[in-house]
């Protein structure tokens, strides 16, 4: 009896080792799948961080103009370098830093190239080289590493409406031949259909007025006290359509309407703000006209919105002929939200998000 005892403890003790052997490499997948997947997760999420915290660098630097493009490569690759990844700097080679446009419709990114033009690099897209991850508990398997990779895409640029400053210029006016930015040059707006600046009042289909532009240019610049003072009797609570803004067409006038009203609101702003006077002004697409040919430009009718320009006003003149005068400025920032495809016209967003 004692035999037969031993002889099944045995063979119990051999059943559980024998149990033990078939069951280990399901133990150690296990544990490959808990801690050696927890931790490639723990790399990527680093490694994520560190694309993310590039691209946001990197599109803060773009303002339209080609000059700013390896300004952004750089800060990209810098701000990747600041992060660690598996206990190891995140280093991203400029090779690995795209610059492009990022279209809010499609959801897709197209790296600069094949013409594009400058001002519509609006996105920074960053990827991080792969990162061969050391596996604890997944050689028993035969996964010696997980490799691990990662891109970001970030936007910023100039916003897809607004209701700014009831002016509107063509692009063709604001760039050369080459596709790039006229900045600080100046632009004088009179009452002759051939001139680069027109007048709106940010709507699609209504007619330019005078009493309109009076009040829109007064309320822009100083706000209700001076319009009403014009005789006009506005309120300032005109509100432009924003949709059609972003999306469609706004209606121009030749400035047949420039005011004695606005010169003197205009230089009643430039001398109480010594620091300038800017204004977002509309930027109308031309249809393919060049610097040469931007005179042909038709006024008096309804035309697309592709961007915003940031101006700084100049001054005005009582004549004859009447006229104001901008100049380009791109050096500015500002916190609207480049929440459309619109040309980046030489303005900053400080408001730049994470889009991939």
């Amino acid at each position: 009896m004692r035999g037969r005892g031993r002889s099944a403890r045995s063979r119990q003790r051999g059943n559980v080792a024998m149990l033990l052997a078939l069951l280990l490499p399901l133990l150690l997948g296990f544990a490959a799948l808990v801690i050696d997947l927890g931790h490639g997760w723990q790399v990527r999420s680093q490694q994520q961080n560190a694309v993310d915290s590039a691209a946001l660098a990197g599109v803060r630097d773009l303002d339209g103009t080609s000059q700013q493009f390896n300004p952004a490569v750089a800060s990209a690759v810098y701000y990747a370098g600041l992060n660690d990844a598996d206990n190891q700097k995140v280093n991203v080679p400029s090779a690995n830093v795209l610059i492009g446009n990022w279209s809010f419709t499609s959801r897709t990114f197209t790296a600069y190239g094949g013409g594009m033009p400058s001002y519509r690099v609006n996105a920074v897209q960053v990827t991080a080289p792969t990162l061969a991850v050391p596996t604890w508990f997944a050689p028993f398997i035969g996964v010696d590493s997980e490799n691990v990779q990662t891109t970001a895409v970030a936007v910023g640029g100039s916003p897809a409406q607004t209701c700014g400053f009831p002016l509107a210029v063509p692009d063709c006016a604001i760039i050369d031949d080459n596709g790039q930015i006229l900045c600080n040059s100046t632009m004088t707006f009179g009452r002759a259909t051939t001139d680069n600046v027109g007048f709106t009042l940010l709507m699609p289909t209504s007619p330019v007025n005078t009493p309109g532009i009076d009040c829109e240019i007064g309320c822009a610049l100083t706000g209700a006290s001076v319009a009403k003072n014009g005789g006009n009797n506005c309120t300032c609570n005109n509100k432009c359509n924003a949709t059609a803004i972003g999306n469609g067409s706004i209606y121009i006038s030749n400035g047949n309407n420039l005011s004695q009203q606005v010169v003197d609101a205009i230089n009643a702003a430039v001398t109480a703000n010594p620091n300038g006077v800017f204004a977002q002004v509309p930027v109308l697409g031309s249809n393919g006209l060049t610097k040469s040919t931007c005179g042909s430009f038709q006024f008096n009718q309804a035309q697309p919105v592709v961007g915003y320009v940031e101006m700084k006003v100049v001054g005005a003149t009582s004549g004859p002929p009447k006229t104001i005068t901008v100049s380009i400025n791109c050096s500015r920032t500002g916190p609207q939200s480049p929440n459309g495809s619109g040309g980046f016209f030489g303005y900053k967003s400080t408001n730049v998000y994470l889009v991939k």
